[in-house]
C-alpha cells in the first residue's frame, strides 16, 4: 500500500525501534529452532508407518479404533480421512467416524 513505508518509518521515529526497549542478552529460547525438532519427526513416521503392524496383528473379521479425546487438540491427533485412507489401503473397511463432545473417534474392520 502507497504510503505504508512512511508511516512506519515515522513510527520508528516518534517511538524507537521496538527492541530498543527490551536491550537483553538472548537467552537459549530465543534463538532459532527447526519446526519440528527430529527427535519428534522420527517419532511421527514411527507411527504413520504402524499401520502394516497394526492390521498384520488382527485377524479377519477384526476391529481397530482410534479415539481422541480432544479430537484435533489431542496431541499427534490423526485425521479420520488419513486413517481411512491407510487402512483401507491395507485391506479394512471403515465402520464409523465421528465425534463425541471434543473427542473424535474412528472404527475399522479387517474383512
Amino acid at each position: 500500500m502507497v504510503g505504508e513505508a512512511e508511516v512506519v518509518v515515522r513510527a520508528q521515529q516518534e517511538h524507537g525501534l521496538a527492541i530498543e526497549h527490551d536491550a537483553r542478552a538472548l537467552r537459549p529460547a530465543d534463538h532459532a529452532r527447526p519446526a519440528i525438532e527430529p527427535e519428534l519427526l522420527e517419532l511421527l513416521q514411527a507411527l504413520v508407518d504402524l499401520g502394516h503392524v497394526v492390521v498384520a496383528l488382527l485377524r479377519p473379521g477384526g476391529f481397530v479404533v482410534n479415539a481422541s479425546s480432544y479430537g484435533a487438540r489431542t496431541p499427534f491427533f490423526t485425521p479420520p480421512g488419513l486413517l481411512e485412507r491407510g487402512f483401507e489401503r491395507r485391506g479394512l473397511r471403515t465402520i464409523a467416524v465421528g465425534q463425541v463432545g471434543l473427542g473424535t473417534y474412528y472404527l475399522a474392520r479387517r474383512v
